[in-house]
């Protein structure tokens, strides 16, 4: 096999089988995603893209090496097709460039914005829709900057030929639970629950709804790939499709679907998918001083009373209210868990028996003067 035009001119019969490239990864902390996607320990596919640049280091290179190639898990192995070799000149590197979950799926909100002849680091567009919610993906990257394969090259050589991500998670992950701030239910005379029946984000400067990902260009791990060219969202967020509901039936003829609070123990408000814990994954919040003002969620709820003495047999009570998510929320890389605790205002029956309302009559009776 002739190799001459990316190997510096040196012609060689053969490819010693060693010099194969292969993939391992690693995820870093408790990576998740909505199933089929990115999964705990559990992800099945992730993209590369590589350059080759002979003895010198990466510096706005092209992907000549692989342009967003498919590396897919099957019984534990990672294979990829066409194969790729080491250079068998001893110094020579490649910079590698990983992504998870693969682009082939639009609807994990993924998408390859940079061509292949495009130089420097690789570019990525990611969305948070109405429409993605429930199959958005934990997009999680690393890089691997000018790696050498040690040893001869030649079809003796032992060295490790292994290519080894660590996966670090590029979003914000947020999940939720609510609980009352006193027992409600469980007795003739606690018969109340809270139902949570939507939640969304309020359009705001720092919702964003799609963002340009550049992958960093260095080993130094405290250093991220960074989000650019940010949109924001033109209406609310809805994300109350993600949520844990179900219609209530222990209070009268109420029924309406949502999330029910009966005491203090928290509940977790997003729903599980084969047993795992699904989660929201939003765009980072932007980092020159826009979401002065935070994040604000809107939450509505019914507090409802069970009572057989109504018609319907409850009664409802209605609100919606406003949470400002602190601003120095909703950081890469990190996840957030917001616990929403409802206070309920208990209505205090009080009586008191007022004197009677006198007024004195001054009139003359006449009385007969002869008794009948």
């Amino acid at each position: 096999m002739s190799m001459a035009s990316c190997s510096n001119d040196e012609v060689f019969e053969s490819m010693p089988q060693n010099n194969a490239i292969e993939f391992s990864t690693y995820l870093g902390r408790d990576a998740q995603t909505r199933a089929p996607q990115l999964v705990a320990d559990n992800f099945k596919n992730f993209g590369v893209f590589a350059s080759y640049t002979q003895s010198a280091d990466w510096s706005n290179h092209t992907p000549n090496f692989m342009y967003n190639q498919y590396v897919v898990e099957n019984t534990g192995t990672w294979s990829y097709s066409p194969k790729k070799y080491w250079p068998t000149k001893q110094g020579e590197k490649i910079s590698f460039f990983a992504y998870a979950p693969h682009a082939n799926d639009a609807s994990t909100g993924i998408d390859v914005t940079s061509n292949n002849s495009h130089t420097g680091a690789p570019t990525i567009k990611y969305t948070v829709s109405q429409a993605n919610l429930a199959t958005q993906a934990d997009f999680v990257a690393d890089v691997l900057m000018n790696q050498i394969k040690e040893g001869d090259g030649s079809s003796l050589d032992d060295a490790d030929r292994t290519v080894k991500f660590t996966l670090n998670h590029e979003l914000t992950r947020v999940g939720f639970e609510a609980k009352l701030d006193r027992p409600a239910w469980g007795d003739a005379a606690n018969k109340t629950q809270v139902n949570i029946t939507s939640i969304k984000f309020q359009t705001a400067p720092n919702l964003y709804e799609t963002a340009t990902y550049t992958f960093a260009t260095t080993n130094d791990p405290n250093v991220r790939g960074e989000w650019s060219a940010h949109t924001t969202h033109g209406s609310d967020l809805d994300i109350t499709s993600l949520l844990n509901t179900s219609p209530a039936t222990e209070l009268g003829d109420y029924t309406k679907n949502g999330i029910l609070l009966k005491n203090t123990t928290a509940v977790t408000l997003f729903k599980k998918t084969d047993g795992v814990q699904e989660y929201l994954f939003l765009i980072p919040k932007d980092e020159d001083g826009t979401d002065a003002d935070g994040m604000k969620i809107e939450v509505e709820y019914d507090i409802v009373t069970q009572d057989d003495a109504l018609v319907g047999r409850y009664s409802c009570t209605s609100a919606k209210k406003v949470i400002v998510v602190p601003e120095d929320n909703l950081q890469q890389g990190k996840a957030y868990n917001f616990v929403l605790t409802f206070g309920l205002n208990e209505i205090v029956l009080d009586a008191v028996l007022t004197d009677w309302d006198k007024t004195d009559v001054n009139q003359n009776v006449d009385w007969p003067k002869v008794d009948a």
